[in-house]
């Protein structure tokens, strides 16, 4: 096979994510592959940074773009080799070409929160539902079902969806294939959340002692922490705010039995226990870091005079102004990477069906990482593998197609 022709430190390579597994070779890349630092922050989130790029770029370039359309079902022909249909849910029509983005500070284009209503023509009626957030499995709005025909509409399926969603939009795949099976049922997904403070003090002010840094690994239930400071020249404030710092946790989210998506409560009631958990993290690990930040009246607790009222809003307390996530939806699932599941991911190129390409950090990469390059690198091998370009991708088993894991020589 092709693995004959290749030289054997190449194919040494193809098989180190395999074998030693992703801990350990991304340890290495991360200690010996590094340009001028472990780790960079952003000049701004990672939506401008990251995905506002990668959209203009993919528009100018002619890429069509279909908002509001969700995929429900990939069907199979009747040979079982191939996409036949796709099944879509239309949630909303748009008044003209939808434009995604505005602008904010320093001109940056910016993803919102929700859509930009104005281009919404049934704004109005989603936006009574309980549940008005279209990226929500759970909201009670539903539009109109679409399907679009091989042949007709299209030749080659490029899926991009994370693997969270595929036990609901593959299940044809998942019966006709065992390998489909095993990636579903064994690579493994888990839920997250964040929680983001706005202070009135500093990072030296509110009593932590070193210089900013990214601290992994603390304590539950957010272990993970960023001085996000340097964004608050990104963000629109009022001087009578005064912002001074910001501070970014995330972690894993408890795994519950998840309520039907037919209940539009579900995702509020979740938060909420976001902001439990977030209330004893602050009242308990994080005045640690900020030890100079607890309440001279309740000693134990946190001062929530430090916090910054984001919506300038009396009613609402500073706390419960901050920003409280989980992700729970399918597509939002971060995509692990346990013991001895290497093996079943799947490559950009062998999807087992034979129009059916695939990206995505849950694919087969010389990472096997969560992440945006392993994303990037899984892309950029489905389209090598649709139209031979590009011929080289960097980091991505050192540029040459890869071979399957159970037949690597």
């Amino acid at each position: 096979g092709a693995g004959a022709t290749l030289p054997a430190a190449n194919r040494a390579m193809l098989l180190f994510p395999y074998l030693y597994g992703p801990p350990l070779y991304g340890g290495l890349r991360l200690m010996f592959t590094y340009r001028g630092a472990l780790m960079w922050w952003m000049n701004a989130g990672m939506g401008e940074t990251i995905m506002s790029p990668i959209y203009l770029v993919l528009k100018n370039r002619g890429v069509k773009f279909k908002f509001f359309h969700k995929v429900t079902a990939l069907h199979l022909s009747p040979d079982k080799n191939s996409i036949e249909s796709v099944d879509l849910e239309i949630q909303a029509t748009t008044k003209g070409e939808y434009g995604p983005l505005f602008l904010g500070v320093d001109g940056i284009p910016v993803w919102p929160t929700e859509p930009l209503w104005e281009q919404v023509v049934e704004a109005e009626k989603i936006q009574a539902c309980v549940n008005p957030d279209l990226e929500s499995w759970w909201t009670d709005w539903h539009g109109e079902p679409a399907s679009l025909q091989r042949g007709s509409d299209f030749d080659l399926v490029l899926l991009g969806i994370s693997l969270g969603a595929h036990q609901y939009i593959c299940k044809e795949l998942i019966e006709a294939s065992s390998k489909w099976r095993d990636s579903v049922e064994q690579v493994g997904v888990v839920r997250t959340q964040g929680l983001q403070l706005w202070m009135n003090r500093t990072l030296a002010e509110s009593g932590w002692p070193n210089p900013r840094g990214i601290m992994s690994g603390y304590v539950e239930p957010l272990d993970t922490w960023s001085d996000m400071s340097d964004l608050i020249g990104r963000e629109r404030w009022s001087a009578a705010q005064n912002v001074r710092q910001i501070a970014y946790f995330c972690n894993a989210y408890p795994d519950d039995e998840a309520a039907p998506f037919s209940d539009p409560t579900y995702p509020a009631k979740e938060r909420e226990l976001v902001r439990r958990y977030a209330r004893q993290f602050l009242d308990g690990p994080a005045l640690k870091i900020f030890s100079l930040s607890e309440d001279p009246a309740n000693p134990g607790k946190f001062n929530d005079d430090v916090l910054v009222n984001c919506m300038e809003d009396p009613a609402q307390t500073n706390f419960q102004t901050q920003f409280f996530r989980c992700n729970i939806d399918p597509t939002e699932l971060y995509v692990l990477s346990l013991p001895d599941t290497a093996q079943k991911r799947l490559l950009s190129h062998e999807s087992q069906f034979n129009n059916l390409y695939l990206a995505g950090d849950w694919t087969f990469t010389d990472l096997n990482i969560g992440c945006i390059e392993a994303a990037v690198i899984s892309a950029k091998m489905a389209s090598r593998a649709i139209c031979g370009k590009p011929e080289h991708i960097y980091g991505a088993f050192g540029g040459i197609t890869p071979i399957a894991p159970e037949v690597a020589p």
